[in-house]
């Protein structure tokens, strides 16, 4: 509970964001979502819509509501998979010529004069050396072609953290450059989800210089900067000895976070202002570490996220036949077919991680994680065994499925209409059919609606690039799933309801958040970003709007699984 002054007539949800309280609002603060759901003096409002008076106030901010709590993330998901075949972190052995056959020379002078080509020292590599001569043989601790201090009896560590800067999500990982182990990961709800679930909202949104620094310091000094101290607290790592921050995003989200003006990729011709920014010094950006690090992105559309993906799992070299899908609230799919690489993306929307609807949260202790049909009733797990708080993106997906195939759900995405379990609620306004999981936790046809519209967006876009690769069901020979939900979804679920292709279910990998996997693999490969901008250059970009059946496609996948299950391939699997 907290307690709040307020001094002049305002809306509250405006107050708690000032008040560094941001709360979920979907729609933008239009109250149709009904995410920003709190107790004030013991009643439930919706702040978005609540004008308060002056006067002291006591306010229950629910975990479904708060945009500020930190999501779990399975470590394990994050480790499977990674390479390094160039180390950037790497020890250098160098013998210095004894103080006495240089006279007058400083310890930078004799040792730089031993140093391979290429090589340099840090400005800080002798901030914590005592005065004493150097000389003899010694180790130093390199990080790409810089020097960083020399190996002494106790090894000093050096650290690197990794973000994917999602659009719902930011998801970080603090990596110990040493041993080239990940110490700690944590995620962190886009505060920027404030003001809206939608990215082209958003940049809209950052018309006027004084709007889009306020959009960046959302996902700046209230998401990404109290996240990374949040890693080095957690893992007790002094802000001196993180090298590098690296940084995998979509587009529009890294130009948000730089000040960069987005407004271009709003619309026709789509034209963003830097799609692979340089490296630069952190503390600009009022971050701890050394210096910021960016993946490259291949246009507004075709992200740092599904470049730093399609490198992690070596996509260039795959067969053809192979698909990648990331199910983000931008979801992007690419397939390899006749030597291409075709890619596109879709605004898939929030409901993949929790978000776009009132009992929406994101995976955090209490989120039920999976749903599944019992002898016609639906059980449920959460994350951590705690009391349900509301459903995670894994959550809603297994719904769908259990529900379907309990004939509660029927095919137009309605609940069947004798189901006695089915209640009636008046919610924004008018009544609404739900299905309580909980007394408090329910998911209504409106918030179904929502899903299926996410859910056909993906299926029409894989359709769409297997129509245009001439390639059939049956010829999709590997599919890497991605997404934030790690090991949580069930593929089976996937296919029941036609979010994915019926595919053998041993030709489907589940990878977990591989933009964050990309980034770490940047961290610690040298080649890494080298071979991200090789595969940027071949990537084609698909604009689905422009293909003809894509509408048709889009209104088939509206359907549970689909409407019609002939895809208009030439032969289906």
């Amino acid at each position: 509970m907290h307690k709040i002054e307020i001094e002049a007539t305002c809306n509250l949800a405006e107050h708690l964001r000032n008040q560094r309280l941001p709360l979920k609002m979907s729609c933008g603060g239009h109250g149709s979502c009904r995410t920003c759901r709190v107790m004030l003096d013991g009643e439930p409002v919706l702040a978005c819509q609540t004008e308060v008076q002056p006067g002291e106030y006591d306010i229950t901010i629910p975990e479904s509501a708060a945009s500020s709590a930190n999501i779990q993330i399975d470590l394990s998901t994050l480790e499977e998979g990674l390479i390094c075949e160039t180390p950037r972190w790497k020890t250098l052995s160098v013998e210095v010529p004894e103080a006495e056959t240089e006279a007058n020379a400083s310890n930078r002078q004799r040792l730089e004069k031993v140093l391979p080509q290429g090589i340099s020292l840090s400005p800080h590599f002798f901030d914590t050396i005592s005065s004493d001569a150097i000389e003899g043989p010694l180790t130093l601790a390199c990080f790409d072609s810089v020097a960083r201090f020399p190996i002494q009896t106790k090894e000093r560590r050096s650290f690197a953290i990794a973000v994917d800067i999602g659009t719902t999500t930011l998801a970080a990982a603090l990596i110990d450059l040493n041993s080239r182990s990940l110490i700690a990961c944590n995620g962190r709800l886009n505060a920027q989800y404030a003001y809206s679930e939608d990215l082209v909202a958003r940049i809209a949104f950052c018309h006027t210089p004084e709007l889009l620094e306020e959009m960046r310091d959302l996902g700046l000094k209230h998401t990404l900067i109290p996240l990374v101290k949040h890693l080095l607290k957690e893992a007790n790592v002094s802000r001196k000895d993180l090298l590098a921050t690296v940084l995998s995003g979509n587009s529009p989200m890294i130009h948000i976070l730089l000040g960069l003006d987005p407004t271009g990729m709003g619309g026709w011709p789509f034209n963003g202002i830097d799609y692979a920014p340089p490296p630069r010094p952190a503390s600009d950006h009022g971050l701890p570490g050394e210096h910021l690090e960016f993946i490259p992105s291949k246009s507004a559309y075709l992200g740092g996220d599904i470049v730093s993906g399609l490198a992690l799992i070596d996509f260039a070299n795959a067969p053809d036949g192979t698909l990648f899908v990331d199910l983000g609230t931008n979801a992007e799919i690419a397939l390899k077919a006749g030597g291409k690489i075709l890619c596109t993306a879709v605004p898939a929307g929030p409901s993949f991680e929790g978000g776009g609807f009132p009992c929406g949260v994101s995976a955090i202790p209490g989120a039920i994680d999976h749903v599944w049909e019992d002898d016609g009733n639906l059980r449920y797990s959460t994350i951590g065994d705690e009391a349900a708080i509301g459903l995670c993106g894994s959550g809603i997906i297994s719904f769908v499925a259990a529900a379907f195939r309990a004939r509660i759900l029927r095919k137009k995405g309605r609940y069947a209409r004798r189901n006695q379990q089915v209640e009636e609620r008046e919610l924004v306004g008018h009544l609404q059919r739900v299905f309580p999981i909980t007394d408090e936790v329910y998911i209504s046809e409106e918030d179904i609606n929502a899903f299926l519209q996410a859910k056909a967006a993906v299926f029409s876009g894989i359709i769409t690039l297997c129509k245009i690769a001439e390639l059939d069901l049956a010829d999709l020979d590997k599919l890497y799933l991605a997404g934030n939900f790690g090991k949580r979804v069930r593929t089976a679920d996937l296919m029941d309801i036609g979010i994915i292709p019926p595919i053998p279910a041993d030709k489907i990998e589940a990878c977990g958040n591989t933009s964050l996997k990309g980034a770490i693999y940047s961290t610690l490969d040298q080649q890494a970003l080298s071979r991200m901008q090789d595969l940027i250059t071949k990537l084609e970009f698909i604009e689905l709007n422009a293909q003809a059946t894509f509408q048709d496609d889009f209104i088939n996948a509206l359907f549970i699984p689909h409407l019609k299950l002939d895809f208009g391939l030439s032969k289906e699997a």
